[in-house]
Parts: structure tokens; sequence; C-alpha cells
């Protein structure tokens, strides 16, 4: 037990801190009612002090109670707001205290936490859903693209694109919404998933041609960079995984083409053929046309596609 002149200090302690608990209390319901300024400025001198005071306990029920406030002083709402996580979530999940601005601009300094507690009202402004698409972490974005209480506008949309556009699921949550700018629609597009991808245009009436168009020239561009600089038989291992997996097109093929791999072409067509790939290497050199027409009938090519690789096979070959 510790003692001074006789004193028990740890009940003294314990009895203070009881009595900020209820002072506390009453502070915070007094200022949820009507006060003239003195009084009101009188409380809240009480209520700051007690908003820094040492006892978690005593600044959880001052926050709790002035969570309903109508009107506060910015720099207690701030203290509460930047209290350790469990006082302020409560605070931040309910009080209206913030402004749409001032809110937006505590946001980049709030934990992650808060933020997410934040992204799950429903009552929110367009600035502070915006400066949580722009700070936020994964989770409290994700909240906000999956409120649908929430308006997100073309600075918000583009922010969510830039900072996780590689991240599908956010995609797939982002392409569920209604709101969204025409101006990222060909980018999100080949960023999501096909069952989303069908929602995403049955919402904003678009054609199927240009869905898949936008999606082949996605994968296409992703595919380019893996094999840019591969040697035919790592190529050729691409293109088995492509025709396994069921994503293999001559659409495809012929954008690798023209960005300059003749081996990808080669090894491709020869697996949609079900012809060696030297056969449509020799092929390609147009020595023989009937070859050529044999084989690309072979893997079933449309007569535009058909008239695209024959450009392409006079421009190997130099037969104008």
């Amino acid at each position: 037990m510790t003692s001074y002149l006789g004193l028990d200090i740890s009940e003294v302690v314990d009895q203070t801190r009881l009595d900020k608990v209820v002072l506390a209390k009453k502070v915070g319901q007094g200022l949820c009612r009507k006060l003239d300024r003195d009084d009101r400025k009188a409380i809240e001198d009480v209520a700051r002090s007690l908003a820094s005071d040492i006892s978690d306990e005593v600044r959880s029920v001052l926050a709790f109670e002035l969570r309903i406030c109508p009107s506060l002083s910015a720099d207690i709402a701030e203290n509460i707001a930047q209290d350790i996580d469990e006082i302020a979530i409560p605070f931040l999940e309910t009080s209206c205290i913030f402004s749409d601005l001032e809110l937006a601009e505590l946001v980049p300094t709030l934990s992650e936490i808060k933020r997410e507690a934040i992204s799950k009202r429903p009552d929110i402004g367009g600035r502070t859903v915006d400066a949580i698409l722009q700070v936020g972490g994964t989770s409290s974005v994700e909240y906000i693209v999956r409120n649908d209480n929430l308006s997100i506008g073309p600075k918000g949309a583009k922010a969510a694109m830039d900072r996780f556009g590689s991240n599908m699921n956010m995609m797939d949550h982002l392409s569920g919404r209604t709101d969204l700018p025409l101006s990222i629609m060909d980018d999100l597009i080949v960023r999501i998933s096909d069952k989303c991808r069908a929602v995403l245009m049955r919402n904003y009436n678009i054609e199927s041609t240009l869905a898949t168009e936008l999606a082949d020239k996605s994968r296409a561009g992703g595919l380019w960079g893996r094999i840019k600089d591969a040697t035919p038989a790592q190529i050729h291992g691409y293109v088995i995984d492509l025709k396994q997996s069921g994503s293999l097109s001559h659409k495809i093929i012929l954008d690798i083409a023209a960005r300059g791999s003749m081996a990808f072409l080669e090894s491709a067509i020869a697996s949609m053929a079900g012809v060696p790939r030297s056969e449509v290497k020799v092929a390609f050199t147009l020595t023989d046309p009937n070859t050529f027409v044999r084989i690309l009938k072979a893997s079933k090519v449309s007569k535009k596609e058909f008239e695209a690789y024959l450009s392409i096979a006079r421009l190997h070959s130099g037969i104008k």
C-alpha cells in the first residue's frame, strides 16, 4: 500500500479519477444542452482539461457524451478525434461537429482504423470522400467504394483507379457502382472480372464488342511486357498457358505481332491450327500460298483476320 503522511495515496488517486469520470459525464451532457455564452465558455474550459486528462476512462466518458453534441469548439472535437482509437472511433462514427472541409483536412492525420469508421458513415460529404480515396488504405477506400449512400465524383473515382487499379477485388467493387464518370470506363473495364464486366456493361449500356476489344487490348499489353525479351521456347510456354485458360485469341495474336513478335504469332497459330511451328514459319514467307491458306483456315480465322495475317505475311516476306 502506498502512503504518505498517513494517507493511502492509491485511494486518493482512485477517488480523484472517479470524481473526474462523474464530472466528464456531467460536462458532456451539459454541453449537449442550450447554454448562454458565458456558461458554455466556462463548461468548455473544463471539457478541454478533461479531454487531455491522463486517464483513458475520463477521456472516454467525455468523448462518448460529446458524440451527440450539436455544437462544440473545434479544438475540443479535434483533440478527441486525435485520441487513441478506442476513444476517438465512437466519436467519429457519430459526431456531426466537423464540416465536410474540416473532416477532409483531418483525414490524412488519422489512423486507418479511424478512416474506416468514417468511411462506413452514410452522411459524409464529397470532400471527405475524396480525401479518403486519395490517402486512405485499402480497407477504408474499399468501405467508401462499397458505401452506396455516398457519391463518388470524377476526382475520387480517378484516385481509386490510380491507386488501386491492380487490385481486382477493389475494381470489382468500384464497377458495381452506378455513379461513375464515363471518362474512366475504358480503363476500368479491363481491370475487372468477367462477371463484374457484364454488370458494368449493363449499368452503363456498354456494347459487348467494345468491352471485349478493350479487354483483349489490356491482356495483350500485359502479355507483351512479359514476352518482349523472352526466347522462342519461353514464348511457346506462354502460348500454351493462354490456350489452356481459353484466353488465346486472334485479336491478341495480331496485337502481339503488330508489336513485333513473329515468334509469338508462329507459336500461337501452330497451336491453334495443330501444326508444327516450323510449318507456320515457312507459310508466312508466302512461298506456298496454299499452305498459308490451309493453316489459317485450320486456325479458324475470320475474313478480316485473314486479311490482317496476309498483310503481316507480305510485310514479313517483302512481298507487296
